[in-house]
């Protein structure tokens, strides 16, 4: 029991450290975002370094404590690849997003500027007349 719960947790903070994961965390944050369509450029580096890991682990060069890596290099490669998809979509939503916001906004201002304009032309016509009969005198 206790050593399911320690394999538990060690697969848990590997699975949070992978550098994917970390990488993902990080482009997902306000400074990192301009920077996931570069980054997701590195699958290709870590899935041929995953390859070439196993093909040396069915070689018999490395020892079978390779796998880890290999299954660790290749899930990265595979999630560098899936956060430039993910960027695409998410770069398109977060475009729309700002557009409704700012077609909003022109609209609550350009209701406000007539609200504005309308109660000062109402104030004008109010002051105007007694204006004129303080001339006159």
């Amino acid at each position: 029991m206790i050593l399911a719960l320690l394999i538990t947790v060690v697969l848990f903070l590997v699975y949070l450290y992978l550098p994917g994961k970390m990488l993902r965390r990080w482009l997902r944050s306000e400074r990192g975002f301009k920077y996931a369509l570069p980054a997701s450029l590195l699958a290709v580096p870590c899935w041929l370094f995953a390859m070439w890991l196993y093909e040396l682990e069915q070689a018999g060069e490395v020892g079978r404590w390779a796998g880890i890596f290999v299954l660790g290099f290749g899930f990265s490669a595979a999630h560098f690849a899936y956060l430039g998809v993910e960027n695409l979509f998410l770069r398109a939503y977060i475009g729309v997003y700002k557009a409704v916001l700012r077609r909003r906004m022109c609209r609550e201002v350009a209701a406000w500027v007539a609200a504005e304009e309308a109660q000062a032309d109402a104030l004008r016509e109010a002051v105007e007349p007694r204006l004129e009969e303080g001339v006159r005198r």
